[in-house]
C-alpha cells in the first residue's frame, strides 16, 4: 500500500479556482500488490504541464468530453512511468504521455488509456534532454507551435508578430520562427517577460500591459505583418487587423482573453478588414493534428540538443504544488513554461 496525492475539483469557481477551496490536495492509498486486471496497468507520474487550458475544462459544461467533473481529480497532460502491468501494450518501465489525472499513481485499463490517447514515449530515455521538456517542447505545447507554425505557412522574409510569446507555446513559436528566418515581433505582460523574449532573439517586444499595441506595431512592423500567431483574441487580435498585409494569415490559437469567467464578449472594430485584405484565419485544436506529432519531435529534439532553440521553465515541486501553480497560471504570475515535477524516473 503506498500514499496516492490527488488534486480534487472541490468546488466550481465563479471567478478564479483558489487553491484549496476550489482545487484540493487529498491523500488517499493504491494497493500495488493487489492482482490487476487483464489490461490494466498502474503508472507513477513523474512531470506534470500546467496549461491555461485547464481553466476552460473547469467552465466547461459536464458533458463536453474534457470537461472537469466536481468531486474527482482534475486531470493534466503528464509524463509518468508504467510500474505494473498487464496491458500488452504498456510494459513495466515505459514511459507513457497523455492526459492523466493529477494524483502520485494513476490505474487505468485499456478503455481509459484510449480516452486520455496514452501513449509510450520511450525517447527521454536516450535523447539526453531533460524529462520536463516533454510535457512542454516536445508535448502539447511543442506541437501546438509546430502546427499553428505550419498551417500559418511561415517563409523566410516575412514578419511574425506573436502574442503570449513568453507562454509556453509563444517561446516556441518565436524561437522557431527566427530559426525559420522570420522577424518576430512578440507580446507579453511585464517588462521582464520582454527581456526574456528579447534574450531568445526576439526582435522586438510590447508589453501590453505599459504599451499601447497599435502604436508599437507600427513601430516595429512599417512593413505590416503576414502572421499573426494569437494566443488571447479580443483588442490585441482586433488591433492586429489593422496593420495586417494582403493576404495575411492569422493563427487562432488561443482565446485567453474569452476564457476568464464573466468576460464580456468584445466588440470587434476592424473586423471588416478581414474582407478588405483577405485575411485567412485558421482556427485549430491541436488533438486534431497529431499525425505532425513524430515530424516535431524529431525536429524539436534537433533544435533544443543543437541550442537553435532554448526552452525556459518555470518548475515547481511536488503534486501539492498543482493548485497554486494553476493559479499563477491563470494569473500570468509563471516566466516559462510552468511544470510541476512529482517524482524522479
Amino acid at each position: 500500500m503506498v500514499s496516492n496525492k490527488q488534486i480534487i475539483y472541490a468546488k466550481r469557481p465563479t471567478g478564479l479556482p483558489e487553491p484549496g477551496e476550489h482545487l484540493v490536495c487529498e491523500t488517499g492509498s493504491l494497493d500495488l500488490d493487489a492482482a490487476l486486471g487483464e489490461g490494466e496497468f498502474i503508472v507513477k507520474t513523474l512531470e506534470f504541464s500546467i496549461d491555461p487550458y485547464s481553466l476552460a475544462r473547469m467552465m466547461m459544461p459536464p458533458q463536453v468530453p474534457v470537461a472537469f467533473h466536481v468531486g474527482v481529480p482534475i486531470k493534466g497532460v503528464a509524463i509518468a512511468k508504467v510500474v505494473k502491468s498487464r496491458h500488452s501494450g504498456f510494459q513495466e518501465g515505459d514511459l507513457v504521455y497523455g492526459d492523466l489525472a493529477y494524483a502520485e499513481y494513476v490505474k487505468l485499463d485499456d478503455a481509459a488509456a484510449k480516452q486520455s490517447h496514452i501513449t509510450v514515449r520511450n525517447e527521454p530515455k536516450a535523447s539526453g534532454l531533460p524529462l520536463s521538456n516533454y510535457v512542454g517542447a516536445m508535448g502539447l505545447a511543442g506541437l501546438t507551435a509546430f502546427v499553428g507554425l505550419n498551417l500559418g505557412n511561415i517563409k523566410a522574409g516575412q514578419t511574425i508578430f506573436v502574442s503570449s510569446a513568453s507562454g509556453a507555446v509563444g517561446q516556441i513559436a518565436c524561437q522557431v520562427a527566427k530559426v525559420r528566418g522570420l522577424k518576430v515581433v512578440g507580446s507579453a505582460g511585464s517588462d521582464s517577460k520582454c527581456a526574456f523574449l528579447r534574450d531568445l532573439g526576439v526582435d522586438g517586444t510590447i508589453n501590453y500591459k505599459t504599451e499601447d499595441i497599435d502604436q508599437k506595431l507600427a513601430e516595429l512592423c512599417p512593413e505590416g505583418i503576414d502572421v499573426y500567431f494569437d494566443n488571447v483574441g479580443g483588442a490585441t487580435l482586433d488591433t492586429a487587423f489593422k496593420h495586417m498585409n494582403d493576404h495575411g494569415r492569422v493563427i487562432a490559437c488561443g482565446m485567453i482573453s474569452a476564457m476568464k469567467p464573466h468576460a464580456e464578449p468584445y466588440a470587434f472594430k476592424n473586423i471588416f478588414l478581414v474582407v478588405v485584405k483577405s485575411i485567412q484565419i485558421n482556427g485549430f485544436v491541436v488533438n486534431n493534428y497529431m499525425d505532425q506529432e513524430a515530424e516535431m519531435l524529431r525536429q524539436f529534439e534537433s533544435y533544443l540538443r543543437s541550442g537553435q532553440i532554448r526552452y525556459v521553465e518555470d518548475s515547481r515541486q511536488g503534486l501539492d504544488a498543482v493548485p497554486q501553480a494553476l493559479h499563477d497560471v491563470f494569473t500570468g504570475k509563471n516566466q516559462g513554461k510552468l511544470v510541476v515535477h512529482v517524482s524522479d524516473i
